[in-house]
Order: C-alpha cells, then structure tokens, then sequence
C-alpha cells in the first residue's frame, strides 16, 4: 500500500460558500476527523467559508482558516485552492515506502443549483453574499486543473447540492493517475439533515471513518473495514469505498463512488513501543503492577494472600503465609502501545515474550489478540505524533495486560514485547536479531537488587575502668573512613545455626548478593558476544565491587571466574559462542559499610554481538526505525539489563507446624535464595520459631528436612517492607505415621 503513515504527507482542502449551520457543522466534521482520527497536521489543512462566520466555526488550532470577501471571493477561493495544491505537490512522501503517495482531501458542501446558465452547469454559491457569487462546475474544472499532482492520492467528496451533477467536470478536472470521487444525489440529503448534524451523507462517512461504530450488513454489525466493497479492501484500514458504503447502510440513502488507480485510503496506521532513554532496553511502556493494584512495583513477585484493597505502603498481615505459596506468584505486565500512524485502531495484538535476565532463552511466550484499546466511547487508539509520545506529552494509548504467575526457581525474568494490528502477523521473529530494529518491539530489563549492608563493624575490645581486660562492651559506633573503603570477606555460604538467639544464619543473607545471567547465541552461527559495563561502573567501587563468574553445565565443576577486559574506553567480558549455545553467568555483588549512604545505584550492562557482514555493508538507514547505538564497531546492541540496586534489610521470621498443627521443634529447615545460590541450614526453637534479622530482600524458598514430612518447597517474598512473618504447616510424608 502506498499510502504512508506519516502525518506530513496528509492534506486537505474544505469549502463552503454559506455559512449556514448546518454546512459549517460538515466543515467541523470532516476537519475534526481529520486532525483526531488521522492525524492530519492543522497546518495541512485550508478552511474556506464565504462569509466571516466560518471563523466562529469550532476548528482547533486551524491556520488556514479564510472568510472570503465577497467582491474576489472566485480569485480569492482559486488563490486558496492554488495554495493548497502546490502545497500537496511540493510534499515528498515517504521515501521509506516504494511509489508512496500523498493523501489530499477536497471536500465542499453547501448550496447550489442544478442549472444555472443556457449550457446547463450546475453552479455552487461560493458566497452568499448579497451579492451572491457563483461559480459554475466549469468554472471549478479549470481551477481543478490548475495543478498536475504527482506522487499523490486525490479524494474529492461532494456533500453540495446536485453534486451528481458536479462529479463528471470535477472528476475530470483533477489531474493526477491516482484520485476518487464521492458524491451525494440532487438536494434531499441535504435538506433532511438537521443543523446540528449537518448533512446525512457527512455525518455517517465521519462516523464510518472513525471506526468506534457498527453498521448493519446482511444482518451482520461491521465496522467501516469489514463491509464489503467491490474494488478490494485491505485488514483492519478503511478504503474511501468501504466510508462510502458504511454511510449508505446507516442512512438507508445512495451515495456515488468512482476510482482511477490504485486503492484509496486516508491513511495508516503505524503501532509503536518506545525503546528506553537513554538505555534502549529499559521500554517506559512495559511496566509489573501487582494482582488488583494499579501501583507499580520493581520486580516480577507479589504476595498471593494480600487482602482487598491492600496498596504499598500499608502494614502487612500478621501472620501472612498461603497454603498455595509454592505454586507462584501471580503480577499484571502491562504493555503500552501507542499509534504514531495516520488511521485509528480498533484493536491490537501483543506476542510477548519472557526471558532470562541478560540474552536468555524464552520460558514463557504468549499471545494476547484483538485487545480493543479503550473502554470509553472512542473504543478505538486514536494517532498520536510520535515526537509528543517520545516527550511524554500524547494522551491516547492502549495498555494491554497479562496476568502471569511467576514460577519455583526464577527470581527475576525480563520482559520483550512485539505489537501488530492483525493478530497473524504475531510470530516470535524478533527484528532485533535480524539488524532491523523495529518501532513495534520493546524490552523491560530492570534486575531490582535490593541489598542489606553487612553487619556493623564490631570496635576492638580495650581496657576500661572497671572492666576486666578483653571484656570492652558491645556497641553500633559508626565504622570508620578507613574500615568503610574496605570490602568485607565474603559470608560463610551452606552453614547451620540456631534458628532464633544466634545472628550466625542471618550472616549468609547480608553483605552479598548473587544473580544469574544468560547469554545465548539465538543465531545458526557462531558469533563473538560482549558483556559491556556501564561508563560510571568504577565510581560505584566506593560501594560495591562485582565479580563474574561462568557456570559450569556439570554441577559438580566450580564457576570459573571471568576476566573482565579494557580497551582503553570501556570495560567488558568477551565470549565465543556456538550455534545456541548459552553461558550461564554468576555475578557476586557485594557491598561495604558506606553503602547504606549510597541511595539508589543503576547499572546498565550492554548486551552486544558481532554484527553480521552483510548488515554491516548496509550504509542506508531505514527513517523511522530505531537504531540502537553501539559503543564497538563491527558489533551491535542485542539486549541488555539494568542492575538497580539500593540498600534495603528485612527481618523474616517465621513458624514451622506438622501436620497436626502443632509447632515443630528442633526441626531443621533449609533457607534459600530463590535461584539457590545462597543458602542457610537452621533449626526451629521449642516454640518450631526461626529469625533471620536484617537480611537482603529477596524471594527465598523453605524446604522442611524432616523424614515425616512432605519434601515440598514454600517460597516467600520478603519484601516490601522491614518486616515478614509466615507460618508453613508441612504436610505429612505419605506411608509414614
């Protein structure tokens, strides 16, 4: 379809000679159409009335708005058309699209006659004066004629009196290979109509083009794309026929209708997702809310038991545990779409896609089809320019959602996200593998790394008055400048403790955190892959430091510590991977005293790959598209993830119960991260109690290691707060008493 979606290559011309309600009330229609609907630019569009009226007319932000003045209303009017005319011609569409053309509009309306002169031309008032000033359909063919379009659709509509009469010298009047004419009969339409809705004809064709309305056809309601039309149709946009029709079925009237080349449309539409700024991977447009609140939250968890009405911020249950915790966690992923295109949108349809933070392989796709946009009386996603979108100030968008539990085993998932306006078209091809980066997909990245500093720096024990020697009493003293450069030694991993009374197991969940990244070779070939770090990385080492690791397939081999490489200007991890295959990366952030001063740290890492030869002779770059920049030649931005990381501790504590209730004493249980790779064997009090004071937030799973009870696992999210409590009942282990 050569009709483009771009704003600037739409233009219209609207005339009437009286003033009369009724027809300024068919200019307003057609311009607000125009402007709301297809995005027409206001500058595009001239607004012409024979007397001064017209510019009382409800035309928002019009510029071209002309009151002709009755002793030159035909040269002024001529001058008018002259303007518009070159305007369309001086336009180049769209280079992007192959023999793309303009869309232009020439509407009139108004009163005329059948007759007026010996040769029998319909003539129409182009002011009524006194005295009334006329000008006959001959007179309007020569000012037609004025211009040769070029590269350009012309849509003539006639809503005048007798514009049956007008079509054969108009139509021919118009010069240009691609053009269509609709057209009222003799003056009933007209006349019937009422002031405040102007004519039959105008009135329904607007109501078509807005698709957020049904007509009736064959017994069957259709929006203005589905009815039928003899000279082809195209999926979810509306031909100037299919208007034509769609106004005839709602006024049980007849209207005409001629075509010369190809199919004619008003516009397009053109569906978008916004890359993140500055990091592309981090959309505004993907977004977690929990189940039943509209808040956002920073990760994929949400507790399955909250109560009605519960938002962030408000104090938890006590105690709070599900019997179902084990079976996932339940979010709302909203997607956010927008239309930057020249045509409303009666439906979208999302294929999303969730993966393993970094370049992961998929775990879970799903489709969500035919989403109509709005719940209110639009019902359709009207255009918005994309440079209003991109700066935060378009109103009209569509958010589709997806209500997803989040499985045992996954602490965190990143989000991609592709968006069609025919549900066929949803594929799970990404652009962004192929190099052609696309205004249609997006991607959420965020990794929240909430992390509790260690434990104070206990003083050196001294000899004061009254004390024994070596017996200094324990205080929280500010550590000092010194002791906060340093990065304390990793915490004791796997180790057993008192489940209350004792800090030891506590010790294993502070200070340190560790997250697993992939990053997967989704091409048939091998290629070079890099893990860049972000600019300002070696300025966060006052807090923080991280190390990487590769894991081994073979869970009996130790990670392999990486080598993290210069080039003089970034920092970065290099790897060599085959045809699908995956490394499996183990970052160990760990922390220092000072950073619980550190506020909210955000590090974006790069994900890029070696760009393929014949992408890189492509010195042509597609306008429209995104380009995501990348800081190595020869290699381009494939996916990436955004470490948000801020000091944060909770206290979780919890009770174990048998099968009879009854708490479970002296029980060990197993206390974990939620990717396993901390852990923290304890053992239940008399009253079957454990704590665990001031650790990192995290998704944490409890297994019971008992021989009577069920080996299931219970996962918890502690966060959200400073303050967790569940109970778990375990579940008799069956054949044993």
């Amino acid at each position: 379809m050569a009709v483009t979606s771009r704003p600037q290559d739409k233009f219209a011309f609207l005339f009437t000679g009286p003033a009369d309600a009724r027809y300024v009330k068919d200019l307003e229609s057609v311009y607000n159409t125009l402007i709301e609907y297809y995005n027409f630019p206001v500058g595009n569009i001239w607004v012409v009335g024979g007397t001064s009226a017209i510019l009382s007319g409800n035309f928002p932000n019009a510029v071209n708005l002309v009151a002709l003045n009755n002793t030159t209303a035909q040269a002024e009017l001529e001058a008018q058309y002259t303007a518009f005319a070159n305007a369309v011609q001086a336009n180049v569409p769209d280079t992007a699209i192959s023999q793309s053309k303009n869309v232009a509009v020439i509407y009139f309306t108004g009163s005329a006659h059948d007759a007026l002169t010996a040769l029998d031309f319909p003539a129409m008032v182009i002011s009524p004066g006194p005295p009334v000033v006329e000008m006959d359909s001959q007179a309007l063919k020569t000012m037609l004629q004025s211009v040769t379009f070029s590269s350009s659709h012309i849509n003539l509509v006639m809503q005048q009196d007798y514009a049956d009469k007008f079509k054969p010298d108009l139509w021919s009047g118009i010069n240009s290979i691609d053009k269509t004419a609709t057209w009222v009969y003799g003056d009933q339409t007209l006349a019937a109509a009422g002031d405040t809705d102007g004519g039959f004809f105008t009135k329904y064709w607007a109501a078509g083009l807005h698709q957020n309305e049904t007509a009736n056809e064959g017994g069957t309601d259709k929006y203005a794309d589905q009815v039928t039309a003899t000279l082809g149709s195209e999926a979810c946009i509306i031909s100037l026929e299919q208007a034509k029709i769609f106004a005839e079925l709602k006024s049980a009237l007849t209207f005409g209708f001629d075509l010369s080349g190809e199919l004619a449309f008003l516009g397009k539409p053109k569906l978008y997702i916004r890359d993140g700024s500055p990091v592309w991977y981090m959309t505004p447009d993907i977004w977690i809310s929990p189940r039943g609140n509209p808040s956002d939250i920073s990760d994929f968890y949400d507790y399955d038991d909250l109560p009605a009405g519960w938002l962030p911020g408000d104090a938890l249950p006590d105690p709070l545990y599900s019997e179902d915790c084990g079976l996932g966690y339940k979010n709302i992923i909203n997607f956010q779409v927008w239309n930057i295109g020249t045509h409303p949108v009666r439906a979208v349809s999302i294929a999303a896609e969730l993966f393993r933070t970094g370049l992961g392989a998929p775990n879970k796709q799903q489709k969500i089809e035919d989403i109509v946009p709005n719940d209110d009386t639009t019902k359709v996603l009207l255009p918005e320019y994309k440079t209003d979108v991109d700066a935060n100030t378009a109103v009209n968008s569509a958010v589709v959602k997806w209500n997803y539990p989040f499985y045992l085993g996954i602490t965190h998932e990143c989000v991609r996200a592709e968006v069609e306006l025919i549900k066929t078209d949803l594929d799970f091809v990404w652009q962004l593998f192929t190099g052609s980066d696309d205004d249609r997909e997006a991607q959420q990245n965020l990794d929240p790394i909430p992390a509790g500093p260690p434990p104070p720096v206990e003083p050196e024990t001294g000899t004061g008055t009254g004390t024994e020697p070596g017996t200094g009493t324990e205080t929280e003293t500010e550590p000092t400048e010194e002791q906060e450069e340093e990065i304390p030694p990793e915490p004791e991993n796997g180790g057993e403790a008192q489940g209350t009374g004792t800090d030891e197991g506590a010790q294993t969940f502070r200070g340190i955190k560790e997250h697993i990244y992939e990053i997967r070779n989704p091409f048939k070939i091998p290629r070079k892959f890099m893990l860049v770090f972000p600019d300002d990385y070696l300025a966060h080492r006052k807090y923080l430091t991280i190390d990487w690791y590769r894991i081994s397939k073979k869970k009996t081999n130790k990670p392999e510590r990486l080598e993290v490489r210069t080039n003089g200007k970034l920092l970065y991890i290099p790897f060599l991977l085959a045809k699908n295959e995956s490394a499996l990366l183990l970052a160990k952030l760990r922390v220092n005293h000072k950073f619980s001063k550190a506020g909210v740290i955000k590090l974006p890492f790069n994900i890029l790959v070696q760009e393929d030869k014949e992408i890189q002779k492509k010195k042509k770059i597609i306008p429209g598209l995104k380009r995501r920049i990348s800081p190595v030649k020869g290699m381009r931005s494939i996916s990436g993830f955004m470490m948000k990381i801020w000091p944060e501790v909770v206290t979780f504590e919890g009770k174990i119960l048998g099968p009879n209730n009854k708490p479970l004493t002296g029980t060990r249980i197993r206390i974990e991260t939620g990717n396993g790779q901390r852990w923290v064997t304890l053992i239940t009090d008399k009253y079957g109690a454990f704590k665990l004071a001031n650790i990192s937030p995290d998704v944490y799973r409890i297994r019971i290691l008992s021989e009577k009870i069920q080996p299931e696992i219970h996962m918890v999210n502690v966060t959200g707060g400073r303050y967790r409590k569940i109970e778990i009942k375990g579940r008799k282990l069956t054949g044993k008493k």
